[in-house]
């Protein structure tokens, strides 16, 4: 993927995104190093039991008990990985080239064995340093085939009921509620293919397209897809409560409280980001850049300042998000005759 935009910090910039693509000049390029064909596999085995109790001639009870399990979707070839925080090594981070003044010019400099190179290395991985798996957990080896636990079965129960008030069917109470399950989205699987090792997605920063070659190739801090261990899996909570009543004019009123709670939802969450502020701390400034009224503006690249050196942007897909769904739903409905029939509906509701 290239990315010829107009950059004023490209040394090779023409000032014109046209012209740098006429030109071969490149704000960015990445390219992944190997074309994997993920070999997905999963398996549902769901099934159920239920019952109606008539209970007395006004009261009906409905109740039954879904059993699912959802096999968390996997690479058969067991080309995936997950990053996994507790086994990432600082020791074992790489080392990123620094900014450094040389003859009054700004380089990439590092400090360890005084390797130096243009400007626009800064912020690249020392060649030699460090481990591209630090963190990450391959599957079938450091971690199973799934990259998550596996929740095993999970229990549905389902709940309802019918109360002729009256016994003459003019007042009737409904009710219900139940647990429901769902898997993850492929999408999220497929991207676990992305990790390292067997895959590395290396980012070139300035430079012309016809000098690209991986013999002198600098690797960036890759960015990473993370699963979350535990593999809850996504579940809704459905409840509904309402009153039927018959009024006159042959009109059947239907007033009902419909809601449902999400649990154990995904969500991504950036567990490398810059911490809120850290640009704006002394020790994070760039030393080589001219001093700027504009807090931040000569702050270090954002991969000096993440949590865990090495690495960019690691996304974790985690089962953490919540919703809610509360309604007042109500019908009016009248039967004029065989073939003609008049509703009305009308619902509030607010979801979160």
């Amino acid at each position: 993927i290239y990315n010829f935009d107009d950059n004023a910090n490209n040394p090779y910039d023409t000032g014109f995104a046209f012209a740098n693509a006429a030109a071969g000049v490149y704000n960015s390029f990445q390219q992944a190093n190997s074309y994997l064909t993920g070999q997905y596999r999963y398996l549902n085995i769901e099934g159920f039991i239920q019952d109606s109790w008539k209970i007395t001639r006004r009261l009906t009870l409905e109740y039954g008990l879904r059993i699912s399990y959802y096999q968390p979707q996997y690479d058969a070839a067991l080309q995936t990985a997950t990053f996994l925080p507790g086994t990432f090594n600082a020791a074992d981070a790489g080392r990123l080239l620094q900014p450094a003044l040389v003859s009054g010019q700004r380089v990439a400099f590092d400090p360890v064995t005084g390797l130096t190179l243009p400007a626009a290395n800064i912020g690249l991985i020392v060649p030699g340093t460090g481990s591209i798996t630090n963190g990450i957990a391959q599957a079938g080896k450091s971690i199973n085939q799934y990259l998550m636990d596996t929740r095993g079965p999970q229990w549905g129960p389902r709940l309802g009921f019918a109360w002729d008030v009256t016994g003459k069917q003019n007042l009737v109470l409904r009710g219900g509620g139940g647990i429901f399950y769902d898997r993850i989205q492929g999408n999220r699987v497929f991207d676990m293919i992305r990790t390292p090792p067997l895959s590395i997605e290396p980012t070139l920063n300035y430079g012309f397209a016809q000098n690209i070659s991986p013999t002198n190739a600098l690797l960036g801090p890759p960015s990473l897809f993370a699963f979350d261990k535990n593999g809850k899996v996504p579940t809704v909570y459905s409840l509904s409560f309402g009153v039927q009543t018959k009024l006159p004019y042959k009109i059947v009123l239907d007033t009902s409280y419909v809601g449902s709670l999400g649990r154990h939802l995904q969500d991504d969450r950036n567990l490398n980001p810059v911490p809120y502020g850290a640009a704006f701390l002394p020790q994070n400034q760039d030393p080589t850049l001219a001093p700027s009224s504009t807090l931040g503006a000569t702050a270090l690249p954002a991969n000096f300042l993440r949590p865990y050196p090495g690495f960019s942007n690691i996304i974790l897909y985690e089962a953490s998000a919540t919703s809610n769904y509360n309604a007042l739903q109500v019908t009016a409905d009248r039967r004029f005759a065989s073939g003609l029939f008049l509703g009305t509906a009308y619902t509030w509701s607010h979801a979160l």
